[in-house]
């Protein structure tokens, strides 16, 4: 089952970030599918982790934050123009495999759902690999320009790093 299609999960206050399939960690996205065995990380308060908790299954002791992968986290100040006054949803982060997990506003945090609209200064925690952040838009296009994230390929082009990378590619 997707996880856009789980039974009130849209409403449910939770934002699924992380799934593990076996041995290989993602982000996980509306289009995920969810089956038998996989394990999710899951953000909201605890009566709603309660209540998804019903519907998904129980708790794991498996911290998939730890875990090393190449999902990574950022944390963005909203104050570009063309985001101001969107939703979660409008940004379809999901289409980059980018999830926001967080939104910080006032010095409050909360578990934002999809119709969520954008303020000023607000704080968006994003979860995702660093490429699909980076190359995210319009979130993506403010993180590079504030230099806080930088794509494989842009970091490429700089000293010592241009030699290793042409060597990994011609090595894999």
């Amino acid at each position: 089952l997707a996880i856009e299609k789980i039974p009130g999960i849209a409403q449910s206050g939770v934002v699924l970030s992380r799934v593990l399939k076996g041995k290989e960690l993602d982000v996980a996205t509306p289009d995920t599918v969810l089956h038998l065995g996989d394990i999710i990380h899951a953000v909201g308060s605890i009566e709603k982790l309660k209540d998804v908790q019903i519907i998904i299954g129980k708790p794991s002791d498996v911290d998939l934050k730890s875990m090393p992968s190449s999902v990574t986290t950022r944390r963005v100040v909203v104050t570009k123009k063309g985001v101001l006054g969107k939703t979660i949803e409008e940004l379809d982060l999901d289409a980059y495999g980018v999830a926001v997990t967080r939104v910080s506003r006032a010095e409050i945090e909360f578990t934002p759902s999809p119709s969520v609209r954008l303020q000023f200064a607000d704080t968006l925690l994003l979860v995702g690999e660093a490429d699909a952040i980076a190359d995210s838009e319009p979130i993506g296009t403010m993180l590079l320009a504030e230099g806080k994230v930088r794509n494989i390929s842009d970091q490429a082009k700089d000293a010592p790093y241009s030699l290793e990378y042409c060597c990994a590619v011609i090595l894999n």
